[in-house]
């Protein structure tokens, strides 16, 4: 697993485990200090889930369109790697490397993303008759989430 891949999961579990630790964190101090009912905390854990669940999920199509970029990434890398001292070393970071990149494949993930969001929102207000206030509070404040999160840099972790 190249480091492109470890940061990725690693942020990936990072931007989860912050958007969970805020959505219960939120509901605790809202359920104990506050006394708001159960239905509310219930309401708020519901919206910060839809949140995480989008996020898995743009994770995902994420790694789906990229797929390719990271064969020919590797590819070049080990061709790189095989040439000899002597010869000229080859151009990594061109523009061929980013052709593997669907463009497609990025938008259906935000797309899909935005429509799992709505129907899973839709599904909780109507179907659920859950409390509207707390779901959107729940839903944004795991939102939030994304503004904590930062990549590893290269080299984070070596020793």
């Amino acid at each position: 697993m190249n480091f492109a891949e470890k940061a990725f999961w690693l942020t990936l579990r990072k931007l989860v485990l912050i958007q969970s630790v805020l959505v219960i964190g939120l509901t605790v101090v809202l359920f104990s200090f506050y006394d708001k009912s159960s239905e509310y905390a219930m309401a708020l854990v519901y919206g910060g889930f839809v949140s995480i669940l989008v996020t898995i999920l743009r994770a995902w199509r994420l790694k789906v369109a990229t797929k390719e970029a990271d064969i020919g990434l590797d590819e070049k890398i080990a061709a790189s790697m095989a040439q000899s001292q002597f010869e000229p070393t080859k151009n990594l970071g061109n523009s061929d490397t980013t052709k593997g990149i669907d463009a497609l494949e990025l938008f259906k993930g935000f797309a899909l993303g935005y429509v799992v969001a709505i129907g899973l929102l839709v599904f909780g207000l109507g179907g659920l008759k859950l409390l509207p206030a707390a779901v959107i509070i729940g839903f944004v404040v795991a939102q939030v989430a994304h503004f904590f999160v930062r990549p590893p840099k290269p080299g984070a972790g070596r020793r």
